[in-house]
């Protein structure tokens, strides 16, 4: 059965859909955790900040993998 002949979006536009919907929301979660959390330095939490609004995508899977490690535990 053809999805497109009944109103519902096919493989590409899922993929689409998915893309737009990370491309979002992954800033918007590390922004938010990045403004939770401790970290050293000030200046580390403005950096990542930057980071993240200035390259969105790229910039969350780099604090995600590399800024995330930066964090101060609770212990702290």
């Amino acid at each position: 059965m053809d999805l497109l002949a009944i109103g519902l979006p096919g493989g590409g536009e899922i993929l689409f859909i998915l893309i737009i919907t990370f491309g979002i929301i992954l800033p918007i979660v590390a922004i938010i955790d990045i403004a939770g959390a401790q970290f050293k330095e000030g200046v580390t939490k403005v950096l990542w900040v930057a980071i993240v609004i200035f390259a969105p995508i790229i910039g969350s899977i780099i604090y995600f993998l590399i800024g995330y490690k930066q964090k101060l535990n609770k212990n702290n």
